[in-house]
């Protein structure tokens, strides 16, 4: 067993090691340069592994970007969770509470918001066509499903169509050459929602 330790550290832990390597490299690259500009060759540089390496820790440049974006989500809904868990157990107070801390979140680090709603668009639509169905589950991880919604609101529905709503304005904030307040983006996407989701 000794003679495959290498630098102190086993095959799979070497692998482990090149692939979040590669993760950090796929997130400053992708959410700086953009998917089409990103190369292998550029993600290899920075993570300081070889080419053939890359391909022992990802098939294609799309997996890599779909990893980086499914954390990304998954990062975004824990902050979103706990500020929401902390808050009145009402509508308005929980998604308030989640909205504010998930946007804050995702425009802190201008890459995080670069891969989320631009980005991820530019990957094939085959690695990345659940994301609508992910976004509006984690709008449900969210809420909290003991809140009571209004009857006449189908939750699925609703969840995609507030998901659409808060997109568009984090994609023309993430785009805008002079892009608006944070605050008002806040305001906007809070509005957004109480107005569907109250009577």
């Amino acid at each position: 067993m000794s003679d495959r330790i290498y630098q102190g550290m086993t095959p799979e832990e070497r692998l482990a090691d090149r692939r979040e390597r590669l993760i950090d490299a796929g997130f400053a690259l992708y959410g700086t340069l953009g998917f089409t500009s990103t190369t292998i060759e550029k993600l290899c540089m920075i993570a300081r592994i070889s080419n053939r390496a890359f391909y022992e820790c990802f098939a294609t440049r799309e997996e890599l970007l779909e990893v980086i974006y499914h954390r990304c989500v998954e990062q975004s809904v824990q902050v979103a969770s706990q500020a929401a868990a902390q808050a009145p157990r009402t509508l308005e107070g929980v998604l308030e509470a989640g909205i504010e801390a998930y946007i804050r979140f995702i425009t802190d680090d201008p890459r995080r918001a670069q891969i989320m709603y631009v980005e991820r668009a530019k990957a094939s639509t085959a690695y990345l066509a659940e994301t609508v169905q992910m976004n509006a589950a984690a709008f449900f991880q969210v809420a909290g499903a003991d809140l009571d919604l209004p009857d006449t609101v189908d939750p699925g529905m609703a969840a995609r169509g507030l998901n659409g709503a808060m997109e568009s304005i984090l994609l023309e904030w993430v785009t805008a050459e002079d892009p608006f307040p944070i605050e008002q983006v806040i305001a906007s996407v809070k509005h957004v929602f109480l107005r569907t989701l109250t009577p």
